[in-house]
């Protein structure tokens, strides 16, 4: 997206994944203000999220191709947070140091499995 005087604006897109909807949001910022450029919601059909797990990747892909299509965003950039623990697989028994664990906690168990 190009603003005035061919200068680049600084905009993201947002998107949020619940256990019943996928959310997206475009913000671009304008000065030192910011503004909504687009926003789009589309229910998740039932069970594709669970407890933070998806469940139904197919079923997630086509929500969020949806919501991409209805707020017509053309934002190729997008910011995303992932629950940590869906991040990485941990083998249990796998040994770590002290700053593993301080790091982890409980989340990463250590030592024997």
């Amino acid at each position: 997206m190009f603003g005035l005087l061919g200068k680049k604006s600084s905009s993201v897109l947002g998107v949020d994944i619940s256990s019943s909807s996928v959310k997206l949001l475009e913000l671009s910022k304008q000065g030192d203000r910011y503004k909504v450029e687009s926003y789009a919601v589309e229910p998740l059909p039932a069970n594709a999220v669970v407890e933070k797990n998806i469940t139904d990747v197919e079923a997630v892909g086509e929500v969020l191709k949806r919501v991409a299509s209805k707020s017509r965003t053309g934002v190729k950039q997008v910011a995303v947070a992932v629950f940590v623990l869906q991040t990485f697989a941990v083998q249990r028994g796998t040994p770590c140091g002290a700053a593993d664990q301080e790091a982890f906690g409980a989340a990463v168990p250590c030592g024997p499995g």
